[in-house]
């Protein structure tokens, strides 16, 4: 599931995300300076992973679980949970109702609970001025309790309202080692492709945490040849299935090249800033791994030369094709 850099949330440790899996990004709140990235997962590891911790269950019935679940798809932080997790946190929510104009949330307070909103409308607001709204979905205040800092801003219900909470421990238990262990595998994936053996190992934490999981079935198109580029366009890495790329040479659609694990496409246009060159299709049930366009321009300097070399190799191509 999603990530800190690019799919965490769009969490400011009260300000959630709203928006589908896929699309989400993350940005850190106004004016918050967190630790180190690293202390993240060096507590996790301390505290958590490794540890047989008591699970918390708060009994609930079919329907309230069917409700968690469907509140849940909307929230990037369960993306990569296995079913014995989605399970445990789900068993870990407790329901919480609330008054209209009850206060969730106060700017400065110590994290306790991490929020999922299953119906109603509510504020959030920084030294008393809005900074995001929600209307009946969305999530808030996971960064609190994955960066230990106070609460960077206050949460209002602005009218009647149902959450699902979970408390602290049980959030850092489940959420933040599924999210320590994934990031760990995303090193290690990036520390077996040639393009990020040129970063340092510091810089490959920083790419891994940016890293989105797709997942596209056969025949399912992921880029087309002549979009143009957006604030949403993105970097892929292939981690499992194979991509064919596909150009249109004079009237006929041929198949330039394929992508196997390991390989990655999508960065002749970020590099170029011109439109798609191919379309890129899942010629087998895939798994990449997509950095945002933000991210790329901005992390992968240190990889120029291989890029330029990869963009050579990729006009060669296209040249003998025709």
């Amino acid at each position: 599931m999603g990530n800190i850099c690019s799919g965490a949330s769009n969490d400011v440790s009260a300000v959630g995300n709203d928006s589908p899996a896929k699309q989400e990004k993350s940005e850190k709140p106004v004016n918050f300076v967190p630790r180190r990235r690293a202390s993240v997962s060096a507590e996790t590891s301390s505290v958590t992973m490794g540890k047989i911790v008591q699970k918390v269950v708060h009994e609930k019935s079919d329907d309230a679980k069917e409700r968690i679940k469907i509140a849940m798809e909307k929230c990037i932080l369960f993306d990569g949970l296995d079913n014995e997790q989605e399970s445990d946190i789900i068993d870990a929510m407790f329901e919480k109702k609330v008054d209209k104009d009850e206060m969730i949330i106060k700017e400065g307070d110590e994290g306790d609970n991490f929020y999922i909103i299953e119906r109603g409308e509510f504020v959030a607001l920084k030294a008393d001025q809005e900074v995001f709204s929600y209307d009946n979905k969305g999530s808030f205040g996971e960064l609190a309790l994955m960066y230990n800092c106070p609460r960077a801003a206050t949460v209002i219900a602005r009218s009647e309202g149902t959450l699902w909470c979970v408390d602290r421990l049980s959030f850092r238990n489940i959420i933040v080692v599924s999210t320590a262990k994934k990031r760990l595998q995303y090193e290690r994936t990036l520390s077996q492709i040639e393009l990020f053996q040129v970063l340092t190992p510091e810089d490959r934490s920083v790419i891994a945490d940016c890293l989105t999981l797709e997942i596209y079935d056969p025949g399912e198109c992921i880029l087309k040849e002549g979009d143009e580029l957006t604030s949403d366009s993105k970097f892929y890495i292939v981690e499992k299935g194979e991509i064919e790329c596909y150009k249109k040479i004079g009237e006929e659609r041929k198949m330039v090249k394929k992508i196997e694990a390991g390989g990655y496409f999508g960065e002749m246009a970020l590099i170029e800033e011109k439109p798609r060159a191919a379309d890129c299709v899942a010629g087998t049930k895939v798994k990449v791994l997509s950095m945002a366009r933000t991210a790329f321009e901005r992390i992968m300097g240190s990889a120029e030369e291989i890029l330029g070399e990869r963009i050579a190799e990729y006009k060669k191509i296209n040249a003998d094709a025709i």
